[in-house]
């Protein structure tokens, strides 16, 4: 019989607040002859504390915890260290970014989750999933939370209040949850998406539905917008490459040069009436495109502020780009009266329900891909072999 044994560090980074292992799952596991060991105040930032995890024997000597465990799981990379002391047959599975794994793993087997295949079967393990949707919830709040004015519409003895108009780059599972909380707000709002696919899912929440074609700028620019509308269509049958914008599982791919001027040029023209953006486009794999431009930023409202949620993607260092030229992230920028906000570790604002949503993510995928009899992942599964990273 292998012993299971599963070790739970506490995050690298001091931002991280999520935990990979809560005390409801830890105790599942236990029930199927796992042992956890976890790094003492692990859980404390998502509100769980050392004496929550029942049965669980928590430690803070990292050397003594990592001894003979079989999985270690986290968030984001181990430290060298951490590395170190685990056993080389360790599996270390979470997102870990990238296609390599780091060159202080040597011989350990890492799985990135990010890279599981989006299908039906994989869906209780989708981490993309379950932390994007809240990911996208928490941006229109807080988004909301600095603009200057209120969201829905009211009628007030003093006068009617006009609503916010709120523009969603990106209908991925942020986008559309963000599109969800911004209508429940009582907003005015519109998607912009390369993926035409994508239409019916914002329709069905309620929003305008933007996507390049020659419709949708004769509908928004009028008949006088005709000669911008033929200029952009030039570019399009200009571009050698597809211009769908769909790329493998439904991701978003990326755009050539001509398609992304004419994606800008589009958004140029809703920008001036909009009063909050929340910015989620990504091609994974790739920088995330540039969507708006610093004299878009321009032409937008006093006051509006630009939610860049491109910008916390897991290897970027601290000042990276997003969908907008200006945002950096992790910091709050103020230019021509317009708040750009380069949101980093964004997820640890809703660190509980986070960490439960991952925690349930890792526990449907040990349970899928652990193998009793092999003592390991079984990494001839389906939905396993593509989350392997290669070794350096």
């Amino acid at each position: 019989m292998h012993t299971k044994k599963i070790v739970v560090f506490r995050a690298s980074s001091c931002q991280e607040k999520r935990v990979p292992m809560t005390p409801g799952v830890a105790k599942k596991l236990i029930d199927l002859g796992w042992t956890i060991a976890l790094q003492s105040g692990a859980g404390l930032n998502s509100g769980f504390l050392d004496t929550d995890y029942v049965g669980v024997h928590v430690d803070e000597d990292e050397r003594v915890l990592a001894d003979g465990a079989s999985c270690a799981l986290c968030f984001g990379p181990l430290t060298s260290e951490q590395y170190s002391f685990l056993p080389k047959t360790c599996a270390v599975i979470g997102l870990l970014g990238g296609d390599r794994a780091p060159d202080y793993v040597h011989s350990h087997s890492a799985y990135s989750l990010e890279r599981l295949p989006r299908t039906s079967g994989a869906q209780v393990m989708d981490v993309l999933t379950s932390q994007s949707s809240l990911y996208g919830y928490w941006a229109v709040l807080d988004g909301a939370r600095r603009l200057p004015r209120v969201m829905p519409m009211m009628m007030t003895p003093s006068g009617r209040l006009n609503p916010s108009h709120v523009l969603v780059l990106g209908a991925g599972v942020a986008g559309l949850q963000a599109i969800a909380t911004a209508q429940r707000l009582g907003a005015v709002v519109s998607a912009f998406d390369v993926r035409e696919s994508a239409r019916g899912a914002v329709e069905s929440l309620g929003a305008k539905f933007y996507h390049f074609s020659e419709e949708t700028l004769r509908d928004k620019m009028g008949n006088n917008g005709q000669t911008t509308v033929n200029k952009m269509s030039e570019r399009i049958q200009n571009q050698a490459q597809s211009s769908s914008g769909e790329g493998q599982g439904g991701y978003g791919q990326k755009v050539g040069t001509d398609t992304l001027l004419a994606q800008q040029d589009l958004i140029g023209t809703l920008l001036p009436k909009t009063h909050l953006v929340i910015a989620t486009a990504m091609v994974p794999g790739q920088e995330p495109p540039i969507l708006i431009t610093n004299s878009m930023v321009q032409s937008m409202p006093y006051g509006s502020v630009i939610m860049d949620l491109a910008t916390d993607r897991l290897d970027a260092p601290l000042g990276s780009s997003g969908n907008c030229a200006i945002s950096r992230r992790g910091e709050d920028i103020q230019l021509y009266g317009v708040t750009i906000v380069g949101t980093s570790y964004g997820m640890s604002h809703m660190a509980v329900d986070a960490s439960t949503m991952y925690a349930n993510n890792l526990f449907a995928f040990i349970q899928y891909a652990w193998d009793d009899h092999m003592g390991g992942i079984n990494n001839d599964l389906d939905l396993v072999k593509p989350l392997r990273l290669s070794l350096a």
